[in-house]
């Protein structure tokens, strides 16, 4: 068993892309990107289910603070995107969505 306690995945998530990219290493770093907004909307409903409703604030500042019940984990098999990681001299992305 990990260690923390039992862990289980309560939602997966896979459909197309709803952005056009220039290579595989955007298109898996856009899909990454629209797999955590996912997540982020399943942590902060789980959030509400143990803590009650909450305002626009209150679930900012338990975001911003990592105060959430559930931890977000996120798996690529991107290697593109971990040699990126820990590339020594930077360059901007050929394409304007990856700026950010």
């Amino acid at each position: 068993m990990p260690s923390g306690g039992l862990r289980a995945t309560v939602e997966f998530y896979s459909r197309k892309q709803p952005r056009v990219c220039r290579s595989t290493f955007s298109s898996e770093l856009a899909s990454v990107d629209d797999g955590i907004s996912n997540a982020l909307l399943t942590q902060v409903m789980t959030c509400e289910i143990v803590h009650g409703p909450l305002t626009a604030e209150q679930i900012q500042r338990c975001t911003d603070t990592g105060r959430l019940p559930v931890d977000l984990h996120v798996r690529t098999d991107n290697k593109g995107l971990f040699s990126a990681l820990g590339a020594t001299e930077l360059q901007a992305p050929a394409e304007p969505h990856l700026l950010y």
